[in-house]
């Protein structure tokens, strides 16, 4: 088997991994390994897709250029397994999709899913049904293409694993439960003989604080309920053993021994570094502790290293068309470079060839007519991503500015029922777009061509009129302006204000003050 590299990106909650392996051996070989840190929150697609991109920019060695495969910790995906009647082949993916549709409680065009046939006795087909809102893929894959990186899968942790589990030789994965503790959420995956099942309850260990003993009495219910569940199918897996993983549980002191006692079954930590060889360039040690922490990178290399129990992708669909027509345009290439070359032997040769190379000439404009019109397609395919990119900006724009007015009219409907006897006339917001200040200590990617994002400095003109009952016909008194301007500073105070600005104050008007004052709204709390 020729030797081939494998790269892989992990997204997690908090770090983003790149690795590279060389496949090809009997066991993969870790050659490149990369880790950063970044903070966001998985729940906003764009903000989190754009701290995944930033981090993975500046991972230190990282290549201008690739297509990984991407692991993504914090997608939370549907899974189901269903009996579906076995039909021609034509018919097949209709009928499964009508299964997802039945399983999932979102419509079809709001996800990407993905199926893999578990077992098929000729008459039933069971198959194994993924599926992730696709919100955060699209987001991700945007993101990632802007530093160079052009996902070619999305793949899922707990079918790595067990993929993992069945090609590692020395990890015994028959009758056994892995249990893949994440920070929200943790997968139970119960393998078996060439099978496996999968169940993802909503709670990991952050929600305990760490993963002590809430997290572990939580923990144990629900294996003990799924356990039952398992027993009661004819086929159901008979868990002998645990494996352990998730870099937050394992390295828990004690976990290991304290957390199997209460289900009397024997655990241990997974190990999957002891199946991968690691590369003269790395510390053995530090690479291994590092596999062992991330354990669906490794997986990834295991996954496709052996016969693999499911290949699950949930990249978008028209994303991985594009891939696959992105991956046949060095055929395209080769080919043409080969009549090329044909072309200019007939050439070379002698006049009394012409014929031949006029033939080699056509067949060169034909092999390149699939290149062109792939070229046009990927060129398409980039304006439509800029344009889903930039609508995906102005929504969540539209989303946060409409909260944003809603709080801030709350907060302002308090100060001023605080003050009493005073309205607003009218409220004026006047937006000026500025190039942002250059911070020298800033990181700029070399690969970044996209013009710098500009500032947008609002400022907001207010005028209103306080009621002076004390003087109903006569000037409005210095109390009266005092309580004014106790309400401008009262205003000033809000999380959606910077400064004020200029007041004004009229009090022409007997029994009324009428005041204007501007609001230096903060950018960091848009309007």
């Amino acid at each position: 088997m020729s030797a081939r590299s494998l790269e892989v990106l992990f997204c997690g909650t908090a770090h983003v991994v790149f690795a590279r392996f060389q496949m090809g051996g009997t066991r993969p070989r870790l050659e490149a390994w990369a880790k950063g840190a970044f903070q966001a929150d998985p729940a906003q697609p764009v903000a989190y897709a754009t701290a995944v991109a930033m981090a993975f920019a500046a991972l230190p060695g990282r290549p201008a250029k690739c297509a990984p495969v991407v692991v993504c910790g914090p997608l939370p995906v549907l899974t189901k397994v269903v009996d579906v009647p076995k039909v021609a082949a034509d018919r097949q993916e209709g009928a499964i999709r009508d299964e997802v549709s039945r399983a999932i409680p979102h419509k079809l065009e709001d996800v990407v899913w993905d199926h893999a046939v578990m077992a098929d006795d000729g008459i039933e087909q069971r198959v194994l049904l993924v599926a992730a809102r696709k919100e955060l893929p699209e987001a991700l894959c945007t993101a990632l293409a802007t530093k160079g990186a052009v996902v070619r899968q999305i793949a899922v942790a707990p079918a790595l694993l067990a993929n993992a589990c069945s090609a590692a030789a020395h990890v015994d994965s028959a009758s056994s439960l892995l249990v893949d503790a994440g920070q929200n959420s943790t997968s139970l995956v119960f393998l078996g003989e060439n099978e496996f099942s999968l169940r993802t309850v909503p709670f990991g260990h952050a929600s305990a604080g760490d993963a002590g003993e809430a997290y572990q009495r939580r923990l144990v219910g629900e294996i003990t309920r799924s356990l039952a569940a398992q027993r009661r199918q004819t086929d159901g897996v008979d868990v002998k053993r645990i494996f352990l993983t998730g870099s937050s549980l394992v390295d828990a002191p004690g976990f290991a021994t304290e957390f199997p006692s209460r289900l009397s079954l024997p655990a241990e930590n997974l190990r999957l570094s002891d199946a991968v060889d690691i590369g003269s360039g790395l510390d053995a040690e530090s690479a291994a502790r590092d596999l062992d922490a991330f354990a669906p990178v490794g997986a990834v290399a295991l996954s496709q290293s052996g016969d693999a129990l499911v290949e699950i992708d949930l990249l978008p669909r028209f994303l991985r068309t594009q891939a696959e027509r992105r991956s046949r345009f060095p055929l395209y290439a080769a080919a043409a470079g080969l009549v090329f070359i044909a072309g200019s032997v007939f050439l070379a040769g002698s006049v009394a060839n012409r014929a031949a190379w006029s033939d080699g000439l056509q067949a060169l404009r034909a092999s390149a007519a699939p290149v062109r019109a792939l070229d046009g397609e990927l060129r398409m395919g980039l304006a439509e991503r800029e344009t889903l990119a930039a609508s995906i900006r102005g929504i969540e724009g539209l989303v946060g500015g409409r909260d944003n007015w809603i709080r801030f009219f709350a907060d302002l409907q308090d100060r001023l029922t605080d003050v009493e006897n005073v309205w607003i006339d009218s409220m004026e917001v006047i937006r000026v777009a500025r190039e942002p200040a250059e911070d020298p200590r800033a990181f700029r990617d070399p690969w970044d061509e996209a013009p710098p994002v500009p500032v947008i400095e609002a400022t907001m003109r207010v005028r209103g009129r306080m009621l002076d009952q004390a003087n109903p016909l006569s000037r409005a008194s210095a109390d009266t302006t005092a309580n004014v301007t106790r309400l401008i500073d009262s205003i000033g105070r809000s999380e959606f204000v910077r400064s004020v600005g200029e007041r004004r104050f009229d009090a022409s008007q007997p029994g009324i003050l009428q005041f204007e004052f501007t609001l230096q709204l903060d950018p960091a709390q848009p309007l």
